[in-house]
């Protein structure tokens, strides 16, 4: 069993991933091998040519990873307003994912209850559109 709460838009374009950082651990080549294999099983055909990419603000870049085809859609994508929102979101942080199908934000684990809770996800899904 699993819960979820899911946020769509059909506004499509190149993969780009954003979640929470799980861990400082180096491992390497091996370690990164590991994480594109996870993301291929994932996503399939929309996970070729993925890279991590060092982009947004230091604070940002302490809690969050992100993964593109393209860095400069990802830049784009990645405004400021998304940031902030991102590194004040109170909960488990969100997984927001682009690709071929749409544009998701994926909140695992968390089932909004309260009018405000419900807000925000709507706010940060606006900021990716």
């Amino acid at each position: 069993m699993e819960q979820k709460t899911t946020w769509f838009s059909k506004r499509p374009g190149s993969t780009i991933l954003i979640g929470a950082k799980t861990s400082q651990l180096d491992l390497g080549m091996a370690g990164e091998m590991l994480i594109k294999q996870v993301i291929h099983a994932a996503l399939g055909n929309d996970a070729a040519g993925i890279e991590e990419v060092q982009i947004g603000s230091s604070a940002f870049q302490k809690q969050f990873m992100v993964w593109a085809q393209d860095i400069d859609e990802a830049d784009k994508l990645l405004t400021p307003s998304l940031q902030s929102a991102l590194i004040n979101w109170g909960k488990v942080p969100p997984l927001i994912k682009r690709t071929s199908s749409g544009t998701t934000i994926e909140l695992k684990g968390i089932h909004l209850r309260k009018p405000d809770e419900i807000t925000a996800l709507a706010h940060l899904g606006e900021l990716l559109l």
